[in-house]
């Protein structure tokens, strides 16, 4: 058994663990580097550099893109364009006082956090999801500002590492 969201690791290895050992055979993924600067702080233009310098966990989003780095980047394009419309969700939910869709909003918003490494953002979204789930009002009055702002910084990252996004 699996609990979403799934962990590439997890799959690998129940399958490595039921698959005819003749039928499995292990490469490693691709490592992406950071590049550094001389004094050996990282810094660059490259979309990767500049998500992992913003905190983001560019081994765990790859990871859940099943290792492959070009669908990471399309994860991550996904999570900018939906931003507006999801945003929206969440606001309308939390103003009409409507807990239910607001967990489950803040739930997905959770979930797809953390699968393109957006560590903090998670967090900030499970913390609401808990107090939703609990029906305490007041964590979620004094939590949906900073993770609307939060949700709005992580897109903007995510939109300067990948312009036009």
């Amino acid at each position: 058994y699996l609990s979403k969201p799934i962990e590439m690791k997890e799959l690998e290895d129940i399958l490595v663990k039921y698959l005819p050992a003749d039928k499995v055979t292990k490469t490693e993924g691709p490592s992406v580097p950071a590049a550094k600067n001389n004094d050996g702080s990282v810094t660059s233009d490259k979309p990767l550099d500049i998500l992992s310098e913003s905190g983001f966990d560019i081994a765990s989003g790859i990871e859940y893109s099943a290792g492959s780095e070009e669908f990471y980047i399309d994860m991550l394009r996904t999570f900018g364009q939906g931003y507006e419309e999801k945003s929206e969700e969440i606001k309308n939910d939390y103003e009409k006082d409507d807990i239910e869709n607001y967990r489950i909003h803040v739930h997905a918003l959770k979930s797809t956090a953390k699968m393109i490494g957006a560590k903090a953002l998670a967090e900030e979204a499970l913390a609401q999801e808990m107090a939703a789930k609990e029906n305490r009002t007041d964590d979620i009055n004094n939590g949906f500002m900073p993770l609307m702002e939060l949700y709005k910084e992580t897109v903007g990252v995510i939109r300067k590492a990948l312009p036009g996004e």
